[in-house]
């Protein structure tokens, strides 16, 4: 059974228990198959998704304080890295909204939404982590920065699409997730209390995305996979919708 992939198209396996909790850890094996469960099996599971209670299942607003904690952070790995602290909110505005265990379905962690593969790069061991999480997102816009000149469109596109689109394209990638998320950036840092235009608010069209299939095996063990399950076999299985 081919296995449902991220938008990187890393192979995952996701095995969750009918437990109560609906904490989701994540283990990376040395394949590089990435295996999700909502119980922790074993110290190499990470915690990535936790529930909120009282929320239904959704991340509720985040008070001052803890928006005042972030801003002392923000100020403090801006100044070590000579980053602008108002461009750096906007960024993790648009990015998480300021959630700190926000999860995209790409993979994109914390408040300034890391892949893991550029937290590595930039030594982050806990992306969760608010102070850990935004001295790898300002180290790594100053990254790219510096390779695009100072020209804050140009890396605000390559935090988003990747620096190598920037390269290939020679510019703004063509990418209508890319050109929104660039315009709401800049519009957030020049105006930090002013909300977004209505044409921003859900502008682009939405990807079409593969259909995923929820298959309960005959043990208990349910596994999340893009292609159909065969008529016959011995596993139940559904479509989902989201």
């Amino acid at each position: 059974m081919k296995v449902l992939r991220f938008f990187l198209w890393l192979p995952l396996v996701a095995v969750l228990s009918p437990a109560a909790s609906a904490d989701i850890y994540k283990y990376v094996d040395e394949e590089g198959v990435v295996h999700f469960s909502s119980a922790r099996k074993g110290p190499q599971y990470q915690l990535v998704v936790r529930e909120e209670k009282g929320t239904s299942g959704k991340h509720s607003s985040v008070p001052p304080t803890v928006r005042e904690d972030h801003a002392r952070t923000i100020g403090a790995k801006s100044s070590a890295y000579n980053v602008d602290p108002e461009l750096v909110k906007a960024i993790i505005r648009v990015e998480s909204g300021y959630n700190a265990t926000a999860v995209s379905r790409k993979g994109a962690q914390g408040l300034m939404q890391l892949m893991p593969g550029t937290a590595r790069r930039m030594s982050v061991e806990n992306p969760f982590d608010p102070a850990q999480n935004i001295e790898g997102g300002v180290r790594y816009f100053k990254y790219l920065m510096g390779l695009f000149a100072g020209n804050v469109p140009l890396s605000l596109a390559a935090y988003n699409a990747g620096e190598e689109a920037v390269k290939r394209y020679g510019g703004i990638p063509p990418y209508s997730e890319t050109r929104d998320y660039v315009t709401k950036v800049l519009h957030y840092y020049r105006n930090p209390n002013s909300p977004l235009p209505a044409t921003l608010v859900s502008s682009g069209p939405r990807r079409a995305s593969r259909p995923i299939f929820r298959v309960v095996s005959a043990d208990g063990t349910v596994m999340y996979t893009d292609v159909p399950p065969t008529a016959g076999g011995s596993a139940e299985a559904r479509r989902l919708r989201f």
